[in-house]
């Protein structure tokens, strides 16, 4: 055509169903929630405030190439997903004040659960997984180590390291995989989960290349990691205090922008520091109280 900005009807329509059908309108909805964060606390992967630490944490990828140059002493402790955890809890453990840490998985859109299963072995010492071969029914438990002294050797010692936290999961319907399996693990291990649930992804995934090379990724068809009773993760994970997403002008109106006139959810609420720290306090306060 001679104007390339030029669009004819057909694919005008096209267009706009595209930013009308759910995929989108759930990728956008998932966007408002970090831009929700980002105007509450920046960039700061790690704050604190009253007796709580938060630590942010997008997803569970590792950075295997700066981990392999710290092993071999040739950098410093890696900026990615474990290494902030990692950079994170020392700090809490550093101020006396500090009793509960909460990790931030609002915005986790998963990752390696290898890096995972090294977070639950610092936090709370579980070093298992659950899996489940979806044609026979045949179970599996994964039992990993891992290096959480981080001196190169996997031994007695690394059972030592231990963060001694009362531990939470901010969770909302952005957290998928290892972001969705990660606060139903953790909560087996008396950790409180608070936002709402999380939107599933229990499959493994396994990665492809076509005819002419290129790779994709798709969810398996054979394993599914499932919960330490045997029971399938795919609706999400249980939420012990929910937090009710509000109506949000700014969010209406931005959705209004693709002609759907049901509005998004706020989650503005989901990062209030000062009301986090209060949920934590009270709650684990009247576990302590039961137990007793």
């Amino acid at each position: 055509r001679e104007n390339p900005l030029f669009l004819s009807r057909m694919e005008i329509g096209s267009t706009l169903d595209m930013l009308q059908s759910p995929e989108t309108l759930t990728q956008v909805l998932h966007m408002i929630i970090n831009l929700q964060r980002d105007v509450a606390w920046g960039s700061d992967v790690y704050r604190e405030f009253g007796n709580t630490a938060i630590i942010r944490l997008d997803t569970f990828m590792p950075d295997e190439d700066a981990w392999a140059n710290y092993y071999a002493g040739e950098g410093n402790l890696p900026e990615d997903s474990l290494g902030i955890v990692v950079s994170g809890l020392r700090r809490a453990a550093e101020n006396p004040e500090i009793k509960n840490v909460i990790f931030d998985l609002s915005c986790n859109g998963g990752g390696s659960p290898d890096v995972m299963m090294a977070i639950l072995a610092m936090t709370t010492g579980q070093d298992q997984l659950f899996g489940r071969q979806k044609f026979t029914g045949q179970t599996m438990t994964f039992t990993f180590e891992a290096d959480t002294n981080f001196d190169g050797v996997y031994d007695e010692k690394d059972k030592e390291t231990m963060y001694d936290f009362n531990y939470g999961v901010l969770v909302t319907r952005h957290a998928f995989s290892c972001g969705n399996l990660f606060p139903i693990v953790i909560r087996n291990a008396g950790a409180v989960i608070i936002g709402e649930p999380s939107s599933g992804g229990s499959c493994c995934i396994q990665v492809g290349t076509d005819a002419e090379g290129l790779s994709y990724v798709m969810s398996s068809g054979q394993w599914q990691l499932v919960d330490p009773q045997g029971r399938n993760v795919e609706d999400g994970c249980a939420v012990d205090l929910p937090i009710e997403p509000v109506s949000s002008d700014t969010a209406d109106s931005l959705i209004s922008l693709l002609g759907v006139d049901e509005g998004l959810p706020s989650f503005e609420g989901y990062f209030d520091e000062a009301m986090l720290d209060e949920m934590m306090n009270d709650y684990f306060q009247s576990e302590a109280e039961e137990a007793a």
